[in-house]
């Protein structure tokens, strides 16, 4: 890490699909098998990450799992251990972070048994290769965080667990902020808090609450708001100075781990690290 940077916050990184799509891939339900046919352009955007300054970087493995892979589901591990290679191979002097998204998945529709099964089989691969933590994140439904939590529960890493909120501050299964840090405090999680939140009011009052009512260090991963369509090109209103400027108040404010979601680039990242390191 650079030795300039405070020790009372950690860099995350940006968003992965942002990238992707400025670089021509239109189907997202593609982007877990770019680590296997496109892995120069997943280690490109890794590495425009690490230098732009971010502590830790995520694997590109957010919807890698069977159901999104449907009948490719076989080639997991070997997806899963790309990605990790591809993350460790940018980030000589950094961390790596397992990413870990949800499945997407009306929880009322499915049995929790099936859904910690599906968190399991990626928890017994990603046991045996090389990564400093296990970020999971964009979790809007209690019940299968609690699947995921329970799935990864024997593995010896630092996990992070961030959640996605509402306008009203509550998850899509209706619990808010203190009700999620009361359900999930029987398990080991080494910081808590959101991401894909719009940054801003929603992301400040966020923060507010989890420090209110958690001792645990606060994630904030906010996006840039809803995009605008311009001439097929995504088109955020909130620029990369407004950008550092919020999350330098969220950080005042509690946050700990910082980094950006939908819309987020490296430079978003590149002028954060400036900012804090104007502080």
């Amino acid at each position: 890490m650079d030795n300039k940077i405070k020790k009372d916050y950690i860099l995350l990184d940006g968003a992965m699909g942002t990238l992707l799509k400025e670089k021509g891939i239109k189907d997202y339900s593609l982007i877990p098998k770019l680590n296997l046919n496109k892995g120069s352009l997943i280690r490109e955007i890794h590495e425009d990450y690490r230098k732009a300054g971010s502590n830790v970087i995520l694997t590109n493995s957010f919807s890698l799992n069977r159901i999104a892979l449907k009948e490719d589901y076989h080639s997991m591990k070997g997806i899963i251990e790309k990605s990790v290679y591809l993350a460790k191979f940018t980030s000589i002097d950094g961390l790596v972070a397992y990413d870990v998204g949800p499945l997407g998945i009306n929880m009322k529709e499915v049995s929790e048994d099936y859904i910690y099964e599906v968190y399991r089989e990626i928890a017994k691969i990603v046991k045996e290769v090389d990564v400093d933590m296990i970020f999971i994140e964009t979790m809007y439904q209690s019940s299968e965080v609690l699947c995921a939590l329970k799935a990864f529960e024997d593995i010896n890493k630092d996990v992070l667990l961030s959640f996605t909120f509402n306008e009203d501050n509550r998850l899509y299964s209706g619990e808010s902020v203190e009700e999620i840090i009361d359900i999930t405090k029987g398990y080991n999680i080494k910081a808590l808090g959101f991401n894909c939140v719009n940054i801003g009011e929603n992301a400040m009052s966020l923060v507010k609450e989890f420090k209110r009512y958690s001792k645990l260090p606060i994630i904030a991963k906010p996006n840039l708001g809803k995009p605008k369509d311009d001439s097929g090109n995504l088109r955020y209103e909130v620029s990369i100075e407004e950008f550092s400027d919020n999350m330098v108040e969220l950080y005042k404010e509690g946050a700990r781990y910082l980094g950006g979601c939908c819309g987020t680039t490296p430079s978003h990242i590149k002028a954060l690290k400036q900012s804090l390191l104007r502080l």
